[in-house]
């Protein structure tokens, strides 16, 4: 039976996030107190890289580490130098006789800690992209099926209530580059009925995704295998949309991915909109918890990080497309829509 998102609620789903993510915000304050971190900023405020430098660690994880814990309300910043709270100096510092920390003795043994520890010590994050798991081969495989689900789960409620904005409005065919599950194009194309809509993704994952449209009964939708740095694009699409896919590269790949939708735009429909789905970091960088979090996963995992919409609006110009504009919210994302220029 074809599963129909119009009728389902979507309330508000912060704190189901912030659950999610709980057991990685222990973990970053085990690993900085095992760091040394904490212990460190006792006695020397600094910066992070200052801070990185004296005690040998990354200073790209270290950073991802001191924001999170800044969110947490552990560390504060001031310009760009760290300082612990009162809080934090008597009871998580080692050196401190009223030290807690063996409070948390189970969380120095969860394998979040044991990561983020691993990426602190390492001189350089090991080369790895997202998708290395499945991006040979066809047909089902294990690692793309489960990725597919998790992020399905990630996405839904969001790209349903962004749907339901009818920010999409307009758009005659969508390509959704690196759509996995299809979520987002099932919910647009229930919402925006002369809209088509087409999945870019590696083989494997657009085999998880045509089992996807099939359950949900999706029409109008279609699937392109293909490497989206490399191969080439579905011709005719008016609209491009990146959701949660930007935060998962380093910078350089990011930049390619943004000049090659503006490279597309001009040799397919000049009048297109780029759509950019991600949860975004504040201004200062150290919020919300949970986008800190996420941060710290994709800076640590795949070199990539996630943004401040002004990171975007700078990337985006640089790329040849306006400033964007926020075309709806839920939860911690937002939708951005940008044109070319």
């Amino acid at each position: 039976m074809a599963v129909s998102f119009k009728g389902l609620l979507t309330p508000d789903d912060r704190v189901i996030d912030d659950l999610w993510q709980t057991i990685w915000a222990t973990a970053a304050v085990a690993a900085a107190i095992r760091a040394g971190i904490i212990e460190s900023l006792a006695t020397h405020p600094t910066t992070a890289e200052e801070l990185s430098h004296r005690l040998g660690l990354n200073p790209h994880s270290t950073e991802s580490v001191l924001r999170v814990l800044v969110a947490l309300g552990y560390v504060k910043q001031r310009t760009r130098r760290f300082y612990l709270t009162n809080v934090t100096k008597i009871y998580l510092n080692p050196k401190s006789e009223l030290y807690r920390g063996y409070q948390l003795w189970e969380h120095f043994e969860t394998d979040q800690f044991k990561f983020i520890v691993n990426r602190l010590k390492r001189k350089r994050i090991p080369k790895q992209t997202f998708g290395d798991a499945w991006k040979s081969g066809i047909g089902e495989n294990t690692q793309a099926k489960a990725v597919a689900r998790g992020m399905d789960a990630v996405i839904k409620a969001s790209a349903i209530s962004m749907s339901r904005s009818r920010a999409f409005s307009g758009i005659k065919k969508l390509l959704d580059v690196g759509g996995g599950s299809g979520t987002y194009v099932s919910a647009i194309t229930e919402w925006e009925k002369s809209l088509e809509a087409v999945v870019l993704d590696l083989p494997s994952m657009c085999h998880q995704t045509k089992k996807f449209f099939r359950k949900r009964g999706s029409q109008r939708v279609s699937t392109h295998d293909a490497d989206f740095f490399v191969d080439d694009w579905p011709s005719d699409c008016d609209g491009i949309l990146f959701s949660n896919v930007l935060h998962d590269w380093p910078l350089k790949d990011v930049k390619k991915l943004l000049h090659r939708a503006r490279t597309y735009i001009n040799s397919n429909a000049r009048d297109s909109s780029l759509f950019i789905h991600e949860a975004l970091l504040d201004k200062s960088r150290n919020g919300p918890l949970m986008v800190t979090i996420f941060h710290l996963q994709m800076q640590m995992g795949f070199g990539g990080s996630q943004f401040t919409k002004e990171d975007l609006t700078r990337l985006l110009r640089e790329a040849g497309f306006s400033k964007p504009t926020t075309a709806a919210k839920f939860g911690y994302y937002s939708l951005l829509k940008a044109k070319p220029i």
